[in-house]
């Protein structure tokens, strides 16, 4: 695979390689998020891209279900939560750079209409789940599959409405 040579000094790409130098492996097969923007309001939604960088030689098959990926919001204390189908879908992952789409949302994952809520918040009329609750989030990716990369964290932060604004 490619490899990043980190040193100090030297002038030359073919002087050789002292042991102090590091080296980092380039993983072939890696993933980042990207988003439109870092801030996002309460009650709303935004659409970012996984961005997959295929370096194997070769397309990569993997197995999920509907989506490739998907998101959720994480803070201390707080976990949005995110679930996946149980089935079985083939995606291909071509050599070089894909892109995925994902959405972040800032309504809370799930919600109860009726009885004790046991830990989870009650549904807004006429049944919506409430919103997360203002904050800085890590945007946590993940994939119901076996075999995608998965990227970093990304940190955001979700703020309430400026007066007389609504949520889309």
């Amino acid at each position: 695979g490619a490899v990043l040579a980190l040193r100090s000094g030297g002038s030359s790409i073919d002087e050789p390689v002292s042991p102090v130098d590091t080296t980092v492996p380039l993983a072939p097969l890696r993933a980042r998020l990207e988003l439109p923007s870092d801030t996002l309001v309460v009650g709303t939604r935004m659409t970012g891209e996984v961005v997959v960088e295929n370096d194997t030689g070769a397309t990569v098959t993997v197995t999920a279900c509907i989506d490739l990926y998907g998101t959720e919001l994480v803070r201390e204390g707080y976990r949005q939560g995110l679930g996946f189908l149980d089935c079985a879908e083939r995606f291909e992952l071509p050599i070089g750079e894909s892109r995925w789409p994902v959405v972040v949302a800032t309504a809370q994952s799930f919600c109860v209409t009726h009885g004790p809520p046991d830990g989870v918040s009650r549904c807004l009329p006429p049944g919506a789940p409430p919103p997360v609750p203002a904050g800085t989030y890590e945007v946590h990716v993940a994939s119901g599959g076996e075999g995608p990369p998965v990227p970093d964290p990304v940190v955001i932060d979700v703020v309430d409405a400026a007066p007389g604004q609504a949520p889309d």
